[in-house]
């Protein structure tokens, strides 16, 4: 995906709302203040001219802020910002409303209108005379929502949303251009101070960036093989880490850091616990606080209390004509760092060109078993988006009930990039 960026409080909002995300997006710049907006190559990404605009992985474009903050919420699971249930989207859709048409709108086109005059002439159609009244109007809805804001740490409760960001982009910019926020709304000034210092996203990212360091560097020293004495130097290293991890994690998840730590026999969330190292310490019996989330195989959507039945299991032909699966070769493969069961694979599918998996056969094969091998290859399969890259696809493969994994291969003769039928 790209990001077609610009000056302005719109794009704004929609790059803050990515980084609370903690998304990576490649960002193209595009002149305003020179017209490359209302030139005809950005025309055909926003026939309105307007900024910013989001280019898709299949080509497509989306438009308008909101568009492009609920698409990119709802592809990465579903966050607090738009809101995991159906009224807590509600609830930040019905404020976005309200300050948009409330209070953006008068704001924008009250400078418009003015100060911007101007550069806006010859772009919209102006009314001058109208500038004082929306100005007046903006600060009166203001006035309103300080009202409604009182005793909330974010404009929905105690949870931040795309409506506090988007308060904040454009406050920010009436301050810019002769619209600040009256001292006397006092509720909104402490909404906008809580999140201008939160940064929540970029401290979990360091975090996780440190849990996956202290796995990397418990499997590479692999305790379990070792004499007692360097085992427990790996050992307690780890533990030290994790006392640490679960105290910088405590202001995001108190309760579970609160358990984990217990173990450990610190029964408080103090930060001087950081400088505190745990040798010679007595520790409690280890207590599983979470439980891993299991691989969810398909057929349970289609369980019931009785045996399923045989004929019960089975799809009509246009179902599995949906599937396209293709021979492909393997070109390429390699270990992913920080990664326990999975090969990046590079295919060659003829044609066809190559195409990038992730499969997650570690445990059965070595890179150097695969390349030049024949596999089967589901083609038409929706790209997933993962922590180590994109996967474009899937390499289909066996199982038994001892772990055993064994990759489809295709009968010698088989050409990359056929259709298997």
């Amino acid at each position: 995906m790209k990001l077609y960026n610009s000056i302005g409080p719109n794009p704004h909002v929609v790059r803050m709302f990515i980084a609370e995300l903690g998304l990576d997006i490649e960002t193209v710049e595009v002149d305003l203040m020179s017209g490359e907006n209302r030139q005809e190559e950005h025309l055909k990404r926003n026939p309105s001219g307007q900024m910013p605009a989001l280019e898709l992985d299949n080509g497509d474009f989306l438009a308008e802020i909101t568009v492009i903050c609920e698409y990119l919420d709802e592809i990465n699971g579903h966050s607090d910002l738009i809101g995991k249930t159906a009224e807590q989207r509600a609830e930040t859709k019905m404020w976005l409303r309200r300050i948009d048409l409330q209070i953006v709108e008068p704001l924008t086109n009250g400078f418009r209108f003015s100060e911007g005059y101007e550069f806006f002439k010859d772009r919209l159609h102006l009314i001058p005379q109208a500038s004082d009244d929306l100005k007046a109007i903006a600060q009166e809805r203001l006035k309103w929502l300080d009202e409604q804001l009182e005793g909330k740490q974010y404009v929905c409760g105690d949870r931040l949303t795309l409506a506090d960001i988007h308060l904040y982009c454009f406050f920010n910019f009436g301050a810019t251009v002769g619209q600040p926020i009256a001292p006397s709304n006092k509720n909104i000034e402490e909404i906008l101070q809580n999140y201008e210092n939160k940064e929540f996203s970029k401290a979990i990212k360091l975090i996780m960036e440190i849990a996956d360091d202290t796995n990397k560097y418990i499997n590479e020293h692999t305790p379990w093989k070792l004499d007692q004495a360097d085992a427990l130097i790996i050992a307690t290293t780890a533990l030290n880490v994790f006392k640490n991890l679960c105290v910088l994690l405590s202001p995001v998840i108190p309760h579970l850091c609160k358990q984990m730590l217990s173990m450990l026999d610190i029964d408080d969330l103090k930060i001087e616990n950081l400088e505190n190292e745990l040798v010679d310490t007595k520790i409690g019996d280890f207590q599983p606080i979470l439980s891993r989330v299991k691989p969810l195989n398909i057929q349970d959507f289609y369980k019931k209390e009785e045996e399923m039945k045989e004929e019960d299991n089975v799809i009509q032909i246009d179902d599995f004509m949906k599937v396209d699966l293709r021979v492909a070769q393997v070109e390429e493969a390699s270990h992913v760092e920080g990664a326990d069961k999975l090969l990046a694979i590079k295919l060659n599918l003829g044609e066809l060109g190559t195409k990038n998996v992730f499969a997650g056969i570690k445990s059965a094969y070595e890179p150097s078993d695969l390349k030049g091998k024949l596999v089967v290859m589901v083609y038409n399969l929706a790209p997933r988006k993962m922590k180590f890259g994109l996967s474009e696809g899937m390499i289909l493969a066996a199982s038994d009930s001892e772990g055993g994994i064994f990759v489809l291969s295709p009968d010698s003769g088989a050409q990359p990039g056929q259709k298997i039928k």
